[in-house]
Parts: C-alpha cells; structure tokens; sequence
C-alpha cells in the first residue's frame, strides 16, 4: 500500500512538470521590436537561464515586419492583431508564441512572440506573460491547468513562479 502510494505520488508530481520539446540543446537570442517591456525581458530571461537554459538578450529595439527570425532566434514585440485569439472560455490571449520546428514535437529553432498592448496596463501582469511565453518560444508546453502557481500553467489567473 505505501509503495502505491509513494507511486501515486510521484505521478502526480510529474503531471506538473512541463515537458520541453527540444530534443538538443540550443542557445537563443532575445530580440525585441518594441520598447516598453526590456527590464520584464531581462528578468524573464534571468529566470529561465536558473533553469538550465541558455538565453541571451539583444539590447537593441528592432523592426521585426515582414522578417522570420533565423536559428535560435526569438522575436518579441506588443501586437494587438495577433493576440485575438480567444481561448476556450471566451477570453483573449495576453501573449501568444509562434514556434518554428522541423517537426511538431521536436526541438523549437526559432520563435515569434506577441504581447497584448492590455498587458503594458500591469507590469505584473506583463511580467508573468513574459516569463510563460518565453517558456513557450524556448519548448517549454502547458502543464495541466490544476498545476496552479505554475509559470506554464495555461491559465492566467492560475500562473505563479513554480516551474
């Protein structure tokens, strides 16, 4: 019985973890295409190299239309258009992430990510954003939504600083 248990546990504590597709290990450059957010970038890139990841960040401000981001490359700007996406309840996106990989469930190459111009209303607010995308541009998935105070937990109100 304590061995189930002990089992049972353990399951449980790994439905929290959220699985990164990468399968190599990659370096990635943050680039941003707006000013408003550079301190939130630079923390959320502090927290996931604690992680174990490797991200640097540009300090310029670039025009990002019209380009793809090349091979360890993540853009980052504010895009109203691209977060009206509604999610399951009707709400829409603080941020969304568009991934580049040759294969769905493999290593993530480059990224695009787009911030709500609501987010800026709340440095908090755009502070976890930041950190939850940029967890999805470097391969990171959701985990499940009653993972709560976890940082990819897909939910907004149910997103903390567990990883």
């Amino acid at each position: 019985m304590l061995l189930f248990f002990i089992a049972q546990m353990t399951a449980w504590a790994d439905s929290c973890k959220s699985k990164n597709l990468n399968t190599q290990e990659m370096n990635y450059t943050i680039y941003m295409c707006n000013h408003g957010f550079e301190k939130e970038v630079e923390i959320a890139k502090k927290w996931w190299n604690s992680k174990g990841n490797n991200i640097t960040v540009d300090k310029g401000i670039y025009d990002c239309k019209d380009i793809e981001p090349g091979y360890g490359e993540i853009f980052i700007e504010f895009n109203d258009k691209k977060t009206k996406v509604k999610d399951i309840e009707g709400y829409y996106a603080g941020g969304v992430t568009v991934r580049n990989h040759e294969n769905i469930l493999d290593t993530v190459e480059s990224s695009k990510i787009y911030l709500s111009t609501q987010t800026q209303k709340d440095r908090n607010e755009l502070q976890i954003f930041i950190v939850h995308e940029m967890g999805h541009a470097i391969g990171y998935q959701h985990v499940s939504e009653n993972c709560n105070n976890y940082i990819m937990n897909p939910y907004y109100e149910n997103m903390g600083n567990k990883f």
